[in-house]
């Protein structure tokens, strides 16, 4: 396990120090009286669990575990019981290119403290909701025996990647090996090659689809229910914590093809080279982390 690495308030894909995380993100809210702290605190976790296999259809589904996630959190706030809208907020950056962004493992990483405390206490609170701008996964792909470890990037939203200087839309999935961390490519889901970001975007790119993301559409925001109430008192003390852990396992699907064994080991490029989008009826692509909530 490499040590922690700090979270720091950056621009997608600037930071790209790749850490092993998890897939899935269940949420932990804590108190803690005995902190000098004030306030309430979002921390993140990532919990690597959950890799499986699955078999559907006329082809063999594949799930594979990402060796590392990256994630850009525009916001985390909380909802009141009883209401639907987020009534306080623990941060939120107020800008979709400028998420806070994450490099997950399985360290508890503190991110953004709110010093001030909600008002009209004492009061429960029952949802927590997250705004993802985008997230990253990394899977090796075979080329042959050969495995290179690449990074597949998707959008949540319609935006302009400040780093990569491309327009890109909600669903957009990007493909770029570990050597250069900006050597992003387009996905031609029509031939399976990778077309680079200086050319057009192709007419029909590798998208995850809308029904891989929370309420089967394209979106950054996510609603969890806490399985009790998170309870704060009219004059509360210390710092209460709001974890947040991301489930990494199973976060990139594909249909194996291939009718060479080892099937459904591993993920590969087909023989002219290119992905086996290509192939009839093969689908690959990272997908949504499943996003759950819990309380103690």
């Amino acid at each position: 396990m490499k040590p922690l690495i700090p979270i720091t308030k950056v621009l997608p894909g600037r930071a790209f120090a790749w850490i092993p995380a998890i897939l899935f993100f269940p949420l932990i809210i804590t108190g803690c009286g005995d902190k000098k702290d004030e306030g309430v605190e979002a921390v993140f976790l990532a919990d690597f669990s959950n890799a499986g296999v699955g078999d559907s259809g006329s082809y063999p589904d594949g799930f594979l575990t990402s060796d590392a996630i990256q994630i850009g959190v525009k916001s985390v706030k909380l909802i009141k019981a009883e209401e639907t809208e987020p009534s306080y907020t623990i941060f939120d950056t107020e800008d979709n290119t400028d998420p806070v962004v994450l490099d997950l493992n399985a360290t508890t990483q503190s991110a953004v403290i709110n010093p001030v405390f909600p008002t009209g206490c004492p009061c429960d609170f029952s949802k927590v909701q997250v705004e993802l701008t985008f997230m990253e996964v990394q899977v090796p792909v075979y080329d042959g025996d050969i495995a290179v470890n690449r990074r597949f990037r998707f959008y949540t939203i319609d935006l302009t990647d400040p780093d990569l200087g491309v327009p890109v839309t909600a669903g957009d999935v990007l493909v770029a090996d570990l050597s250069n961390a900006l050597s992003f490519n387009w996905i031609d889901t029509t031939d399976g090659g990778f077309v680079s970001l200086t050319s057009a975007r192709p007419t029909v790119p590798l998208q995850v689809p809308a029904a891989r993301f929370p309420d089967d559409a394209y979106g950054a925001a996510v609603t969890m229910d806490l399985p009790s109430f998170f309870e704060i008192p009219d004059k509360p003390e210390g710092m209460l914590t709001v974890t947040l852990t991301v489930h990494a396992g199973s976060l990139f699907f594909y249909d194996e093809t291939d009718t060479e064994e080892p099937a459904l080991t591993r993920f590969d490029r087909y023989t002219d080279g290119r992905l086996n989008a290509n192939e009839p009826d093969s689908h690959f692509y990272p997908t949504f982390p499943t996003i759950t909530a819990a309380f103690e």
